[in-house]
């Protein structure tokens, strides 16, 4: 189950042409932001679901997302006919957008300053 995180990539590259500025590090603290997040609501039973929460980068696509390859994870945050959902990486990711997109804001005007 994959969510992204920030669909921001063309913006992202367009601001990367006209300033300079490589924001995938910014990018990349998103996407683990959302992680921690993530294991700190995720229920728990065994801890293997959020055990295996885990980011992976892209930086040519500067993207990261956010995953696991637990094969009941979809359930968990979804739910079944038989069990209600228990949603915690779309929640993970609201309660971190602002302060994602506050980061983001700080790490670019950080690197202006330094041009």
């Amino acid at each position: 189950m994959i969510i992204e995180v920030l669909n921001v990539k063309e913006v992202m590259r367009k601001f990367e042409e006209a300033a300079g500025v490589d924001v995938f590090p910014a990018i990349q603290m998103g996407a683990r932001m959302v992680q921690r997040a993530a294991k700190a609501i995720v229920p728990v039973r065994t801890g293997n679901l959020r055990n295996s929460l885990h980011v992976k980068h892209f930086k040519q696509l500067n993207t990261s997302i956010v995953y696991t390859v637990v094969e009941y994870a979809p359930y968990v945050e979804f739910g079944t006919i038989k069990m209600r959902a228990r949603p915690y990486l779309r929640p993970a990711y609201h309660i971190t957008k602002p302060a994602i997109i506050k980061y983001i804001e700080q790490y670019i005007k950080y690197k202006l300053q330094r041009l």
